[in-house]
């Protein structure tokens, strides 16, 4: 017995952590690429619905990400390996962003690359198929994130951010690991849009 405790005493809550970073990062590095439709709903800190939509997810590893919110309002966002582009059909404005700089704000950038080092950036908790990582950035406008998987396939992503404002996204019709066109992660101004170029020499 006394054995025994000892031995569970040595399983620090830091290595717990680190199994559980192997683990989720392991399950999205399987994700070569992916596609799916997605639903969003947003409800703030007393439940009250803010927001719902829905649209088309499309990764592609490393680095590349378009989300194309369909309803109620067009939306596109296009990482392309280096710049984040969000484009706004209603304004008729882009506005761009160095992707290595985007995630506190865009964390869905995350599912692009497993291995980059803004998951140095997250404390880990969870179990198999449910994990939530929580952000050590004060200045993130991010607190922590939940991903969902059922059998390896991921199926659900849940964003809380400083306010306790709860942005739930579930996923269907996905697909895993099938060539997606590069056509999808290429950003082309649109004609009569305007750029709001926030990126920094350092970061283009």
């Amino acid at each position: 017995m006394r054995m025994m405790l000892a031995t569970l005493m040595l399983i620090s809550p830091l290595s717990f952590a680190a199994d559980i970073k192997q683990e989720l990062q392991t399950q999205l590095a399987t994700l070569k690429s992916f596609q799916a439709d997605f639903k969003q709903r947003v409800v703030d800190a007393q439940d009250n619905v803010l927001q719902q939509s829905a649209g088309k997810l499309y990764v592609q590893q490393p680095n590349q990400l378009r989300w194309e919110v369909t309803a109620p309002d067009e939306t596109t966002l296009i990482a392309d390996g280096s710049s984040l582009w969000l484009i706004d059909p209603f304004a008729e404005q882009v506005t761009a962003m160095s992707q290595n700089q985007a995630v506190d704000n865009n964390p869905i950038v995350l599912l692009t690359d497993p291995t980059s080092d803004a998951w140095s950036s997250f404390t880990y908790s969870g179990e198999l198929g449910h994990y939530t990582v929580t952000s050590t950035n004060e200045q993130s406008q991010i607190q922590s994130l939940t991903f969902k998987f059922d059998n390896n396939l991921l199926t659900g992503l849940t964003i809380i951010d400083r306010q306790q404002q709860r942005s739930e996204l579930s996923f269907s019709a996905q697909v895993v690991n099938l060539e997606l066109d590069n056509d999808l992660f290429i950003f082309s101004l649109p004609e009569d849009f305007e750029l709001d170029d926030q990126r920094t020499t350092s970061g283009l």
